[in-house]
């Protein structure tokens, strides 16, 4: 499945939810991944991520602090 299809999907299942669907499952890495509408939020977050990584916005990681003297 291509960045477009699963953000199609994505978008599609965000619908569903927000028009009264009570549960949407969405196949990400290789996991089902099931939302509800409490998690809307995630969801969204999802999709921002797909949509960066279609742009091409590098992705940002952990931060790591090294301290010296």
């Amino acid at each position: 499945m291509t960045l477009q299809e699963m953000l199609a999907d994505a978008q599609q299942k965000l619908h569903l939810l927000q028009t009264g669907r009570l549960a949407v499952e969405i196949i990400a890495d290789g996991y089902v991944v099931k939302y509800n509408r409490a998690q809307i939020p995630q969801l969204m977050a999802y999709i921002s991520n797909l949509q960066a990584q279609i742009a091409g916005a590098p992705m940002i990681g952990a931060i790591n602090t090294i301290w010296s003297r």
